[in-house]
């Protein structure tokens, strides 16, 4: 798979424009070279050593060959000859992209033997080809930060691509602490954004990261942390909030009184359900002793129906009762002792079901007051 394009070489005068590779995407840089010149044929650079001839020899007839590739690498880092420089890492990175340590020893290489521009280009296909590497990214920081020495805008803007590019990696800490670390020195302002986006993610010792914003918090000023624009988006905010709070609890309060007013009527609903109950029983109760007593009534009149005495005492009322003898005294005597006492013990149990029905009644109207006392 093929990352870069490439560049034919131009022969402009004496100068010579060498060939480079860049995204494919992006212009690429015009690397001079006053030292090499191609009008007599092939220059130094251009004609490999014994050496190297064997180590590409041996790439070429098996390219999986890592330990040839590294030997060769190290040959021509060695010998410092730009052209095969340049054709022994542009070959092995195309084969072997993620190795970010080779992709640093290359611009190494630019920067000593061409120019920082070309190391930047290489820093920038490097990223290019592997943007999650945390290591790469932090060679390239440290490259611009030297490079481009007090120039703001261009060290923020390769922390923004780092941070854009890795930042949700698990040892990005790395990269958002010195971002950190070089706004504090540089723009105040930002430091609070940055915080609030670097702790957002998740990274490695987070909580270490965390007390260090706290210590930056107490230890400085609000004037220094936060502009009047974002004092003034601060308050726009916490006012929203607030009103949304606001709604939200008069929201929960209708809700709950609906709620409670439901409550109480199903309650009301209930009682009143009960309160029926209790006075349908109760007349059940009385129409039970009604029966009860008729059925004592009858039981003592020896099953006789009532007014059977009145009718048969008619028209007699006048007449002289006959006389009685001794014995059927005492037996009449005696029957009339037994007829008090069964209505004694009718007139019992007439007042035990009484006393009955009045607990019946106290029991429900206690379940009744139980219900509503909630409620009220």
């Amino acid at each position: 798979k093929q990352w870069y394009q490439r560049r034919v070489a131009i022969t402009a005068g004496e100068d010579e424009v060498v060939e480079v590779k860049v995204p494919v995407k992006q212009k690429p840089e015009m690397i001079v070279l006053d030292d090499i010149n191609d009008d007599d044929g092939p220059g130094p650079d251009e004609v490999p050593t014994a050496e190297e001839r064997g180590f590409w020899k041996a790439v070429e007839e098996n390219p999986n060959d890592f330990a040839s590739w590294t030997y060769l690498l190290q040959v021509v880092e060695k010998n410092g000859k730009l052209k095969q420089i340049q054709k022994a890492f542009s070959s092995f990175l195309q084969l072997y992209p993620y190795c970010y340590g080779y992709w640093k020893k290359y611009a190494d290489q630019m920067k000593k033997i061409v120019s920082n521009e070309a190391a930047f280009q290489v820093y920038n296909d490097a990223v290019v080809a592997i943007p999650l590497s945390v290591d790469l990214w932090t060679y390239f920081i440290h490259f611009i930060a030297e490079w481009k020495d007090g120039d703001e805008n261009e060290i923020r803007t390769i922390y923004q691509r780092a941070v854009e590019a890795c930042g949700q990696d698990y040892r990005s800490d790395k990269i958002w602490e010195a971002y950190v670390e070089w706004e504090k020195q540089t723009d105040n302002y930002r430091v609070l954004k940055l915080y609030r986006q670097f702790l957002g993610c998740v990274i490695q010792r987070h909580q270490y990261h965390f007390d260090k914003f706290r210590e930056w918090i107490f230890f400085t000023p609000v004037k220094d942390m936060v502009t009047m624009e974002d004092i003034k988006e601060l308050l726009t905010r916490h006012k929203a909030e607030a009103e949304r709070r606001r709604i939200e609890t008069e929201k929960k309060i209708k809700e709950e009184e609906e709620e409670a007013r439901a409550a109480a009527e199903e309650a009301a609903r209930l009682a009143e359900e009960q309160r029926k109950q209790a006075e349908e029983e109760e007349a059940k109760i009385q129409e039970d002793i009604k029966r009860m007593q008729e059925e004592q009534k009858m039981a003592v009149l020896g099953d006789q129906p009532p007014g059977i005495e009145e009718v048969t005492m008619e028209g007699v009322e006048d007449q002289e009762p006959a006389p009685v003898e001794p014995e059927e005294e005492a037996v009449q005597e005696e029957a009339v002792k037994e007829e008090a006492e069964e209505e004694e013990k009718v007139e019992d149990v007439v007042a035990m079901q009484e006393d009955a029905v009045e607990e019946i009644k106290k029991e429900k109207s206690t379940d009744c007051d139980s219900a509503l006392i909630p409620l009220l």
